[in-house]
């Protein structure tokens, strides 16, 4: 079982590719459990509704104007914590997601 001693220990010593298991057995990087704590308290179900909410709100506003600091806004989570979001469930960042969906956008309304 992975305590939170025993993952802030690990996780201020240098880096490092620990792996840890937790009280399922399951083996996890000791970073991705520091990262899935640090982002909120919302269940992995959860974090990916609310990437799909957000990915759902760009792909509805991909005509206007707004980066990084809107997503910001509209999630309550830091920089860090939706790029690590993208980075998970959908292999990029957000910027890069956003510009492949302007892309798409004006390949599809360029006349």
């Amino acid at each position: 079982m992975v305590d939170d001693s025993f993952a802030s220990i690990i996780l201020t010593s240098k880096p490092h590719s620990v792996s840890v298991s937790d009280q399922t057995g399951n083996v996890a990087h000791a970073m991705d459990i520091y990262r899935l704590k640090k982002i909120n308290r919302l269940t992995e179900v959860e974090n990916r509704r609310l990437l799909d909410e957000l990915c759902f709100w760009i792909d509805s506003h991909i005509d206007t104007k707004f980066g990084i600091k809107e997503l910001v806004e509209k999630t309550n989570l830091s920089i860090s914590d939706l790029q690590y979001l993208f980075e998970k469930y959908k292999q990029t960042t957000p910027m890069t997601y956003i510009r492949h969906k302007r892309n798409i956008f004006n390949k599809n309304n360029s006349t």
